[in-house]
């Protein structure tokens, strides 16, 4: 039997209520013979039914009390009308209602806030889960590890393609080369997807396919013995993320169905259904368009020699399915910009330009298949090929013999221009990167390879800046 004075919280536990009510705020018949008992002492002391003066309750004013005394409920009977009111129907005194608990922390209410954001944000594709096998360094998405020598088709057939469960596509992991979540949520939710389709919020892609630009444009500065046209340089950087987000819309709209098989791709705006096919195809176009008003600054020739560049990239989405070799034509598409960077200046082609292109082109393939090494099993499980699947266990051997074969390439294309010292600094550090790349890849290391993929915008800037410094010396 409690003592009617004690002032904790009343436990209202009934012994004799039906099974599954019992517990706190079950109001029984044994509570019922209670309430008017010790409930009509603590609405005479706080206020209220249950009330605790510690719990923010102040004690009621001498005035009061008699009003009060005439709300005191009878024994026997159910509590307070106030009380009752708020018990609802089935006689529960809520948790608040017996002084148990406390206010919602300011704190805490903010949490639950950005709960309920973040689970939005993961609906729009914003908000990823951490990349937590790759950072462990496994080979697949959901499996061990894999042997060096292992068969990708074996591994990957004991890994689903798509997630269990919900039949939607699940969140994308957070890949390293996003923009953080917060640059993204800046920009207006309409315009978010929009903005993944052309993978702004990825710039990887538009600066690996600048470099040849800009290379093309150093190289024959060096050559004619002027400085790299500044304007020039502008407008390839325009031209590179408008290019390079039309080439990925397109892709993603001939690769809809195979991205929602690839854990890495499937929460794309195509694959996750958050924008429609014709609605990317105008984006498509938009984008096309941008990028031709910047090749439209140039002269009659190079205003047709980025025209044919529309081959090669219009024909690499679909070459995955016939070949394990669409890096090569990848790499058609992203060293074009050798030869427009080239003939923008001179207003026509040479050889030291053509090998500066091919160079260019092993140079992508190499980087590509380090790419490549992430999506093996989920590309071996939806019949996509690449040279990470046909090099095998021999990856590092095949970059290797890419990025020399490329290396003697852009040598003889230096040579042919006749470039000083300063380019060939810049190249032997280039040199210098691609061979250390080749030292770290890890066929089952997929994080790894995404750093050494990324790494490259550092080599093509080095180079770059070899040239470049180069033709700015030779004007002195």
């Amino acid at each position: 039997m409690r003592c009617p004075h004690d002032r904790s919280p009343v436990p209202f536990a009934s012994h004799d209520g039906p099974p599954g009510r019992r517990g706190p705020g079950w109001r029984g018949r044994g509570v019922a013979a209670r309430a008017g008992g010790g409930l009509g002492r603590l609405q005479r002391r706080h206020g209220r039914p249950g009330g605790e003066a510690g719990f923010g309750q102040r004690h009621a004013r001498p005035e009061q009390e008699g009003a009060r005394r005439q709300a005191r409920p009878r024994v026997g009977l159910p509590a307070a009308e106030g009380a009752g009111r708020r018990a609802g129907r089935h006689g529960v005194l809520h948790e608040d209602q017996q002084g148990l608990v406390r206010p919602a922390r300011p704190d805490r209410v903010a949490g639950r806030r950005r709960a309920g954001a973040d689970q939005r944000l993961r609906r729009e594709g914003l908000r990823h889960d951490r990349q937590d096998e790759a950072d462990a360094g496994r080979a697949g998405h959901r499996g061990r590890p894999a042997a060096a020598g292992s068969d990708p088709r074996a591994e990957a057939s004991r890994r689903p393609a798509v997630s269990e469960g919900a039949g939607r596509p699940a969140p994308p992991r957070r890949i390293a080369d996003d923009l953080p979540d917060a640059a993204l949520r800046r920009w207006p939710a309409a315009v978010r997807p929009y903005a993944q389709l052309a993978r702004w919020d990825r710039p990887i892609g538009w600066q690996l396919l600048l470099a040849p630009c800009w290379w093309g444009t150093a190289l024959v500065a060096d050559a004619v013995h002027s400085s790299p046209d500044v304007t020039h340089l502008a407008l390839f950087a325009v031209g590179a993320v408008a290019m390079r987000g039309a080439g990925s819309t397109g892709n993603d709209i001939v690769d809809r169905d195979i991205d929602r098989a690839v854990e890495r791709t499937r929460g794309r705006p195509l694959a996750s259904r958050r924008v429609s096919t014709r609605q990317a195809a105008a984006f498509l176009v938009a984008q096309s368009l941008v990028g031709l008003a910047v090749l439209l600054c140039f002269d009659r020739y190079t205003v047709a020699l980025g025209i044919a560049a529309l081959l090669p990239v219009a024909v690499y989405p679909f070459m995955k399915r016939i070949t394990n070799w669409p890096q090569f034509v990848l790499g058609l598409a992203f060293a074009w910009g050798a030869l427009v960077g080239w003939s923008a200046t001179a207003g026509s082609l040479a050889w030291p330009a053509l090998a500066l292109y091919a160079g260019a082109i092993l140079w992508t393939m190499g980087y590509d298949t380090i790419y490549a090494l992430q999506d093996i099993a989920d590309d071996v499980g939806a019949g996509i090929g690449s040279t990470a699947i046909r090099f095998g266990r021999h990856v590092r051997g095949g970059v290797a013999a890419l990025y020399a074969l490329a290396l003697v390439l852009i040598a003889a294309a230096m040579a042919g221009v006749g470039v000083g010292a300063w380019a060939w600094a810049g190249f032997a550090c280039f040199a210098a990167h691609l061979g250390w790349q080749v030292a770290r890849i890890r066929r089952d290391d997929t994080a790894r390879a995404l750093t050494l993929f990324r790494s490259n915008r550092d080599a093509g800037l080095v180079l770059f800046a070899g040239l470049a410094i180069q033709a700015w010396a030779s004007m002195g």
